[in-house]
């Protein structure tokens, strides 16, 4: 490659540029977490997660982009929203002409809901929450649920179509769904 480092890349990735050098980015993310006080440790949860040392000593997974900036505090040392109570919540919203579901965790639902970018007049209502000790189990739980329903999901075209203009548009569900979203959540 151009930096001097050997890569496999596929012809048509190499023709259009579509591609990147690992061993460069690998190696940005690895100053990038010395620049916090942090090492990597251990492979990505996916490509936008690395499990860090941090600078007190305790590991952690921080996404790249919070590393990079700074934006994360040890959930060991500190209070954050990953320790404290949480709550999975599934919310009916109506938009329009336009119905919809949406199950996430949050902290706080309606500061959250603040987040999606709904006009004014979406009507939201809350159908049901469960309560988790920390946000870590509660992320842990609604990132199963969603595993396991993801052919249901509506397309995140389509969530944005309906109101989701911010945020939240990946985590939503026809309506015909609330029966079934309801039963795991009690």
């Amino acid at each position: 490659l151009e930096c001097s480092h050997k890569q496999e890349v596929q012809v048509k990735a190499m023709r259009i540029g579509g591609f990147r050098c690992r061993t460069c980015l690998e190696n940005k993310h690895v100053a990038e977490a010395a620049d916090q006080g942090a090492e990597i440790t251990g492979a990505e949860s996916n490509a936008r997660r690395h499990i860090y040392r941090l600078e007190c000593g305790h590991e952690q997974e921080v996404s790249v982009s919070h590393m990079r900036v700074g934006n994360f505090r040890c959930q060991t040392c500190y209070d954050t929203s990953r320790t404290l109570p949480s709550y999975v919540y599934l919310l009916h919203i109506i938009n329009g002409e336009h119905e919809f579901l949406k199950l996430g965790y949050a902290k706080n639902i309606d500061l959250r809901v603040g987040y999606y970018g709904l006009p004014e007049t979406a009507i939201v209502n809350h159908v049901t929450a469960l309560r988790f000790e920390t946000g870590n189990e509660a992320h842990e739980f609604e990132a199963a649920l969603h595993g396991c329903m993801k052919s249901e999901q509506l397309s995140e075209r389509k969530a944005k179509s309906y109101g989701m203009t911010r945020g939240g548009y990946t985590e939503c569900y026809p309506v015909d769904m609330l029966d079934k979203l309801q039963a795991e959540l009690r």
